[in-house]
């Protein structure tokens, strides 16, 4: 009996030790051999330029690693912290540290703290020396980058994509502060490093908005095949503090785009959190919305000369606009290329020649963010000094699209298949995102609209 129980002792550790999940060494950055050192760890750091330091601002246990971008005689160098080496001149990973298991992804904690708009990146690949070919050979790579401001320490958990079959050799984690643009004083703080080896529910990744207007956008975002349903922030600020009324963290459902709609032109931010049966998957990565301006009107339309005012948008710094006699701005009015109107949202153009087609199109501007152009506006001067001033040529109801007496329209997909050209009205047979080229004896109007 004595006997059976070994042997049954026996094989059970033999299971535990043969089922052990390989971690990587000084994963809770626990260890370190000075201020800026934690085997097998490295960092970029040049004689006094430290970009990597212990830290006691910690998510659990005595320390953590703050990762920071300084100024090296006059250039922001991202702080950089690996188990492998990094090619500074082109800013590339090599190298790595012994590891041999298939780990599904990998999860940590961490905090990050921009300087100004800046981005965070990590990474994680494992490699396995090709003896036959004298190569390296990538088993399975996995990356994130963000620009999210996150105060406090959040678990990111981020899946391996395997490539081979083969078991690696070596693994090269990195984490940068910044990115493409490095800004000084970029701080990423990161403890808890884990392997992981069972599901991953990792963050989605937010794409660029859809269907941008002045009053509307779409969110958009990678759909994950596991996800049951996502969450949605839009702010006004990259802290997320202030934000749009009546989008903060709301369920959106298993979509993976989502219609806003704001009641003032303004600078927006949203996020996606990705919903998973035992957990959340982590915000997704931060996307700006600048939101152009309405052009409202020409008015006193002279033989030299017109008005033109358009909506104000909250917390713009300043309009720029482009005036030229071709609706594809190849060539610009005098003085009228990416012209800075201050805040006003009114300007007179003088000087102009009689009976000449004009096309104006307008950038609104957020501090750092430009929106893309507003919708382009046809004005032609009189022959003679009779002034009038243009009226709104269309409006919507439900899916009828109803014109002034005497406009045309023609609408196209947002393809640019034509579906209907000089109509005098138009009714939609189904929603979507529609262009419209609007015309009346003296105006050109093209706009951008969402059918519901």
């Amino acid at each position: 009996m004595k006997r059976s129980l070994f042997f049954l002792t026996v094989l059970l550790v033999g299971i535990q030790l043969s089922s052990a999940q390989t971690q990587l060494p000084n994963n809770d950055f626990e260890t370190w051999s000075n201020a800026y050192t934690a085997p097998p760890w490295k960092a970029i750091n040049l004689g006094l330029l430290q970009t990597a330091s212990k830290n006691t601002d910690s998510y659990q246990g005595t320390y953590a690693v703050k990762i920071e971008s300084k100024n090296f005689l006059g250039t922001i160098l991202p702080g950089y912290f690996s188990t492998g080496e990094m090619d500074l001149e082109n800013f590339m990973p090599n190298g790595g540290t012994p590891f041999t298991d298939r780990p599904t992804g990998m999860s940590f904690y961490h905090k990050y703290i921009p300087a100004g708009q800046d981005t965070m990146l990590m990474f994680a690949i494992l490699t396995k020396w090709n003896a036959t070919e004298s190569k390296t050979d990538t088993i399975a790579a996995s990356g994130y980058f963000s620009g999210n401001v996150v105060s406090e320490y959040a678990r990111m958990a981020m899946p391996f994509l395997y490539l081979s079959e083969e078991v690696p050799d070596s693994i090269n984690i990195g984490f940068a502060s910044s990115l493409l643009n490095p800004k000084q004083g970029s701080a990423l703080f990161l403890d808890s490093l884990t392997m992981l080896y069972g599901e991953v529910h990792s963050p989605t990744i937010c794409l660029p908005p859809l269907a941008v207007s002045a009053y509307s956008f779409s969110a958009n975002w990678v759909p994950l095949p596991a996800a049951e349903s996502y969450k949605l922030d839009v702010a006004e600020d990259l802290e997320f503090s202030a934000f749009l009324a009546g989008y903060e963290t709301i369920d959106v459902g298993n979509v993976f785009t989502y219609d806003v709609n704001v009641a003032v032109p303004s600078l927006y931010f949203y996020r996606v959190n990705s919903q998973f049966s035992e957990e959340p998957g982590g915000w997704s990565n931060t996307i700006d919305v600048p939101m152009p301006t309405e052009i409202f009107s020409a008015e006193n339309i002279t033989n030299n000369g017109f008005t033109v005012s358009w909506q104000a948008c909250e917390r713009a710094t300043g309009y720029f606009l482009d005036l030229s006699e071709g609706v594809l701005f190849q060539e610009f009015v005098s003085g009228y290329q990416n012209y800075d109107n201050g805040t006003s949202t009114q300007i007179q153009f003088a000087d102009l020649q009689p009976g000449t087609n004009y096309f104006l199109r307008i950038r609104t501007v957020y501090g750092d963010y430009r929106s893309r152009f507003s919708d382009i506006m046809q004005i032609s001067t009189e022959n003679s000094g009779v002034q009038h001033k243009s009226e709104p040529v269309y409006w919507i109801s439900g899916r009828n699209l109803n014109l002034n007496s005497g406009a045309e329209v023609d609408v196209y997909s947002i393809h640019g298949q034509a579906i209907a050209k000089k109509s005098s009205s138009y009714t939609f047979s189904k929603p979507g995102i529609y262009i419209l080229q609007i015309s009346t004896s003296n105006e050109r109007l093209t706009k951008t609209v969402y059918i519901e």
